[in-house]
């Protein structure tokens, strides 16, 4: 059969076409050379062997798989650096006569067990240099760079003692040594620190003690949550004696205390009037909300020290409140930002207050959340537990009230926590009815009439229960008149539920403390215990938190049982103690049953 020139042109076509896709998946096939394969005569008429052609791509592709063999056993070695503490990183390495050259002329250690080398940190710069520079090339996976900033961050410079006793002895000689420890740290870090002593080790006086030694720098700006600002004004007047308090706003809480300078303080409650430029104050003392409205003023006065209490309010970059502060923090010169729980519930919430201490670290919050908090989504999760636990609340209220009337009756002097509303008026009806003298502060009541129930309850026999909202009163007051707090709630943050916790638990308690957590089974209250759990769990892997729910003594009975097994703990002054019993044998609601924590 005789082909003709069509037929003989679209065979030629084919036969390119498919040693092109011969070519394309015969990985790593060098690519073969077509036109060598066929022999087409000057008169168009096209001789060729199909075996001929695709025998010789075959005999490529096997000589090639030898070279991919080859290959593999020559990989290129990989040399892995891993953080192992602030001082030290260890190498993981392959094999390499260049590497085990240099390391053996490096001072380091060597695990037989890991076959890793460690080194200190201040030799990563000059491996990784000499690593690059290897022949054969091998690939470096280094530190990451957001570390390399942290650490290059933490030079800090020595303090003397001398320069420390060079403080007022009217505040210095207050000072507790741990607090002096705190005192140096916040020196050789420049005045820029995020202080985190546990609640109740006394950050006020600390953090005033380092303003002291910025006088230089004053006046002194002091931010803090609207229920403090007169606790804040008092410390001062202990530890300085300031001439006067003068709130504006309100009328003039002191006048002509004894003094031993000529300073003054100035409570702000009114942004009607601008403070700010008058030279008689060198103490300001204002709330967060005052700081958004009277941001522009702040702006313009330029304070050069800053003290920011309970500074995990600006956890939410998001918003106003930490936009503000954070520009107010980056122009200071001294920043010293104070909250015995920094991170209430998660790690993403140090991100804003490390940006205003030291804004240069992380270059974004997808930067530090990505390496430090392992984001994941729980779509909508808190929106479907808001109804179940305001559901719970009422279906614990017949179980709230019988236990809390047992305390009553057995003439205990107590605070307890509530956190809604039906809560809170059922027990204060149950209060009024039992003739109990108590005193209930909550989101209505102002901070001049917080200090007032506050010194009623520590001072006065007769007033034996206070009754505080989780979320208005879990920080800035001192009760420490007791020492039984009961929780008929739970609540979503960890950390507020520490803070509040600490109310008794602090400087100046004389006993242990008995923590009790009201649980009701079958309500919102079985989740809310498991994500509490897990929440500290994760804050103290990161040391962010001391404490833990994970070890309880869990009891059915409703009677006020203060027998709780003990443990000490090295790393606090008053630590929670606890025992293990089971709670799975509780009736609800006639029973309710109790967590119950004793603090030493």
């Amino acid at each position: 059969m005789v082909l003709t020139e069509e037929q003989r042109l679209r065979m030629e076509s084919n036969r390119r076409s498919a040693l092109k896709r011969l070519m394309h998946t015969t990985i790593p096939c060098a690519k073969p050379d077509v036109e060598s394969t066929a022999n087409t005569s000057s008169g168009g008429s096209a001789n060729f062997s199909a075996s001929s052609s695709f025998q010789s791509t075959k005999l490529q592709c096997r000589n090639n798989s030898k070279t991919s063999r080859a290959s593999k056993s020559l990989k290129c070695p990989v040399v892995r650096c891993m953080l192992k503490s602030r001082e030290t990183f260890e190498v993981h390495a392959d094999y390499h006569p260049g590497l085990v050259e240099v390391f053996r002329s490096m001072p380091k250690e060597k695990s037989a067990s890991t076959k890793t080398w460690q080194f200190s940190i201040d030799m990563y710069a000059a491996i990784a240099a000499y690593v690059e520079k290897l022949q054969p090339p091998v690939k470096f996976e280094g530190l990451p760079s957001i570390a390399l900033r942290v650490l290059k961050a933490r030079i800090a410079r020595p303090v003397s003692d001398e320069e420390l006793e060079s403080i007022d002895d009217t505040i210095y000689g207050r000072l507790f040594l741990f607090q002096k420890h705190a005192l140096r740290f916040i020196i050789s870090r420049n005045g820029r620190v995020l202080l985190a002593d546990e609640m109740g080790l006394g950050k006020t006086i600390e953090a005033l003690a380092a303003a002291v030694y910025y006088k230089s720098d004053w006046p002194l700006l002091i931010v803090c949550p609207s229920s403090v600002k007169c606790t804040w004004a008092e410390v001062l007047l202990i530890c300085f004696g300031l001439v006067r308090v003068k709130t504006v706003g309100f009328e003039e809480i002191a006048e002509n205390v004894p003094s031993l300078d000529s300073s003054s303080i100035c409570i702000v409650n009114s942004s009607a009037e601008n403070v700010f430029g008058k030279a008689e104050y060198q103490v300001f003392i204002l709330s967060y909300d005052f700081m958004v409205n009277m941001e522009e003023q702040l702006t313009e006065k330029q304070f050069k020290i800053i003290i920011m209490d309970e500074c995990h309010n600006i956890k939410n970059f998001k918003t106003r409140r930490y936009q503000a502060a954070h520009k107010l923090l980056k122009r200071a010169t001294r920043a010293l930002l104070l909250s015995g729980t920094p991170a209430l519930s998660k790690p993403s919430e140090l991100f804003t207050q490390i940006s205003c201490v030291a804004p240069n670290i992380f270059r974004s919050f997808k930067e530090f959340g990505e390496r430090y908090c392992d984001p994941k989504q729980s779509k909508h999760m808190h929106e479907a537990l808001l109804p179940f636990y305001r559901e719970t609340a009422e279906v614990k209220l017949p179980a709230v009230i019988e236990y809390v009337a047992d305390l009553v009756d057995a003439g205990k002097k107590f605070i307890v926590f509530a956190h809604h509303q039906v809560i809170m008026d059922a027990l204060s009806s149950l209060f009024a009815s039992k003739k109990v003298h108590a005193v209930r502060i909550d989101g209505s009541v102002s901070s001049e009439k917080r200090k007032i129930y506050c010194d009623k309850f520590q001072n006065s026999d007769d007033v034996r229960v206070a009754l505080l909202s989780i979320t208005a009163a879990s920080t800035g007051i001192t009760l420490t008149a007791s020492r039984l707090v009961v929780f008929a709630e739970l609540f979503w943050n960890p950390g507020v539920l520490i803070q509040a916790e600490d109310r008794a638990h602090r400087v100046g308690q004389l006993d242990s403390v008995l923590v009790e957590y009201l649980v009701a089974k079958g309500t919102a209250d079985d989740q809310l215990w498991v994500m509490l759990k897990r929440k500290l769990e994760i804050l103290k892997k990161g040391g962010l938190s001391g404490e833990s729910f994970t070890a309880t003594d869990n009891t059915a009975s409703p009677c006020a049982s203060e027998d709780a097994a003990t443990f000490d703990s090295k790393n606090k002054m008053q630590k929670r103690a606890a025992g293990q019993r089971s709670l799975n044998d509780f009736v609800f609601p006639k029973e309710i049953g109790k967590l119950e924590f004793q603090r030493k």
